[in-house]
């Protein structure tokens, strides 16, 4: 699902479109961390506590080779973000 507003930035993530196959390079949004407000995060950065998230976050960005909407999750371990996909 698609929401309007604000959101957080997730980058330094190797995703494969499901369409045409190239890695997607552009960032990652993703709504899922309370209080968005377009905080920026890469691998091994750590989410606030006071954030609130499950274990995971939805995380989604447009295929800049074929204009494909691709949304995967990656998973949060020990408040870090990881590169792993679920």
């Amino acid at each position: 699902m698609i929401k309007m507003g604000m959101y957080d930035i997730i980058d330094g993530i190797t995703v494969y479109c499901a369409k045409c196959g190239k890695i997607v390079t552009n960032d990652f949004q993703t709504k899922d961390i309370k209080r968005p407000f377009l905080d920026h995060y890469k691998p091994g950065d750590t989410i606030p506590e006071d954030r609130e998230f499950g274990g995971s976050l939805e995380i989604h960005s447009i295929c800049e080779h074929c204009e494909f909407f691709v949304s995967v999750y990656i998973k949060i371990i020990d408040n870090k973000v990881t590169t792993e996909l679920e």
